[in-house]
C-alpha cells in the first residue's frame, strides 16, 4: 500500500538535520560554493602531483564539442601521435567528420537490414521496439572503430573539416532518426501487403541513396581521394598527391586495428 509522506515525517527530517552540525556546515559550504568546490580536499590534491614518468607530445587539443564522440576522439588521439612521430609534426589531426560520416551510414544500412530481417515480429513487440529507439546515436565502441578504420581508413582533418553539424549532432540525429523511422514503417507496411523481398531490396537501396545525401548535406562528401601536404619541426615540405584514406592510414599510422576485430564483430560495416 502506498504512503504518503506526512508533516510529522518531515519534521523529524528537519530535526535530524538541525541536530547534526556537520550536515548544517556543508549547506554553508555548498549553497556558497557549489557542490565539487565545498567537497574538494586540498590535501588530497597535495598529494595527487601532475608530473608522469612517460609524457607524450601529443600535439594541440582536439574538441568533440557537442557530440558524442569521445570513441571517436580518444582513437583518433592515439593514431595522430603515430602520425606526429614518423613525420616529426609539432601537432597532427585526423579528421573525426570522416569516421562521422562512415559511422551514421553503416548505422543506418544495419537498421535496415535489422528491419529486413524482423519483418515477421510483432509491431508493438519488444524487439522492433529496440530497434526503433535508436537506431543510428553518436555512441561506439572498439570494434565499430575497428571495422570503420578496415573499410574506409582515416583522413587528415583538412580532408574533411568539421561542419556546424558535426560539432553539435543533436539536430542531425533527430532528424535521420525520423527518416529511418520513416523508412522502417514503408518496408513493414509494404511486407504486409505481400511485396516481394527483391522489391523490398530495391526501396532499401533508395532509402540508403537518401541517407547518403542526407550525409552530404550535413556533413560534407568525404573524399575518395586527397593530396596530403604538411610541413615538419625541421621546416621540410611534405607532400603526396591522391593518396586514399585506407592508404593514408596503412602508410602513415601503420597500427593493425583490423586484425584485433573478430569476424562475429563485424556486422556494423557490412
Amino acid at each position: 500500500m502506498e504512503q504518503n509522506l506526512t508533516m510529522e515525517q518531515l519534521e523529524r527530517y528537519e530535526s535530524a538535520f538541525d541536530a547534526d552540525l556537520a550536515k548544517k556546515v556543508a549547506m554553508r559550504a555548498v549553497t556558497a560554493n557549489g557542490i565539487v568546490k565545498a567537497a574538494t580536499n586540498p590535501e588530497v590534491m597535495r598529494k595527487d602531483r601532475h608530473q608522469f614518468s612517460v609524457m607524450l607530445e601529443q600535439g594541440k587539443i582536439t574538441n568533440q564539442k557537442q557530440s558524442g564522440r569521445c570513441w571517436m576522439f580518444a582513437a583518433l588521439n592515439t593514431m595522430r601521435f603515430a602520425v606526429m612521430q614518423k613525420l616529426n609534426l609539432e601537432s597532427f589531426e585526423l579528421s573525426q567528420n570522416y569516421t562521422l560520416f562512415y559511422d551514421k551510414l553503416e548505422k543506418a544500412n544495419y537498421f535496415l537490414e535489422n528491419i529486413l530481417e524482423t519483418l515477421e515480429e510483432p509491431t508493438d513487440g519488444r524487439l522492433i521496439s529496440h530497434l526503433l529507439k535508436d537506431p543510428l546515436g553518436d555512441g561506439g565502441q572498439w570494434d565499430m572503430l575497428c571495422n570503420l578504420i578496415e573499410k574506409y581508413g582515416v583522413v587528415p582533418k583538412e580532408a574533411m573539416p568539421e561542419t556546424a553539424p558535426s560539432s553539435a549532432t543533436r539536430e542531425l540525429c533527430t532528424y535521420m532518426t525520423r527518416k529511418l523511422r520513416e523508412f522502417a514503417c514503408v518496408l513493414r507496411k509494404a511486407h504486409a501487403e505481400g511485396k516481394a523481398a527483391d522489391e523490398l531490396r530495391t526501396r532499401k537501396e533508395g532509402m540508403m541513396e537518401t541517407v547518403y545525401h542526407m550525409l552530404c548535406i550535413a556533413l560534407g562528401k568525404p573524399p575518395k581521394s586527397f593530396p596530403f601536404e604538411i610541413r615538419n619541426k625541421k621546416k621540410e615540405f611534405i607532400r603526396e598527391e591522391n593518396i586514399t584514406g585506407k592508404e593514408f592510414f596503412e602508410k602513415y599510422v601503420g597500427l593493425e586495428y583490423g586484425g584485433l576485430c573478430q569476424p562475429h564483430q563485424r556486422a556494423h560495416c557490412g
